[in-house]
């Protein structure tokens, strides 16, 4: 089995701890259950052929765990509507390189956001609204001037929290807003 997708199906109790027995899985997705809040669960860490995996609105709490970058081969995580705190592990991302979309909103993340992100070659989507971010890091602008200045990049943030000309969220450089809903449902292929 490769490819697992529970979303959606009123799933409770916790994350089965036997989704990290599945070794081959590329594609994972319990996004929209309504789980006991856990923080991310730890079995997930051994599940490195992960390519896509979304835990969105399944009552995670915590901090976003260092071990997550053992997970080098994700191009898709989806964290958005979890109650996830503190600072993002800048280093465990710098290991991810295949990143191509990063969806973060909804939670209570805080302090800055890293500077790493802009130096991810292949991110195309980030999203960090609704959070408690208070900046961007320094040096996040200059760094991402090819991702922010594609018109197939997607970098939402709060203008309001962290005021222009600190950020450089395409909405708000742009005085546009990009849809709330735009991958609120994805099931992406790769190669």
């Amino acid at each position: 089995l490769t490819h697992l997708d529970l979303s959606n199906n009123k799933l409770t109790g916790s994350i089965p701890v036997s989704l990290g027995d599945m070794a081959l899985l590329t594609y994972l997705s319990v996004s929209v259950n309504p789980f006991d809040p856990s923080p991310i669960p730890s079995f997930l860490q051994g599940l490195t052929s992960l390519k896509e995996l979304s835990l969105r609105d399944t009552g995670l709490f915590g901090t976003i765990p260092y071990w997550i970058e053992a997970m080098k081969g994700l191009i898709l995580l989806d964290l958005v509507g979890n109650i996830l705190e503190g600072t993002l592990p800048a280093q465990a991302f710098a290991e991810m390189q295949n990143l191509t979309v990063v969806q973060l909103s909804n939670n209570a993340l805080e302090g800055a956001i890293p500077k790493v992100f802009a130096e991810l070659p292949k991110l195309s989507m980030l999203t960090v609204g609704d959070n408690n971010f208070e900046k961007l890091e320094d040096g996040f602008c200059i760094e991402a001037l090819d991702f922010i200045q594609s018109d197939d990049s997607i970098f939402t943030g709060d203008c309001d929290k962290i005021p222009s000309p600190l950020n450089c969220f395409i909405e708000c450089c742009n005085e546009g807003e990009c849809p709330k809903n735009l991958m609120a449902s994805q099931d992406l292929q790769w190669d």
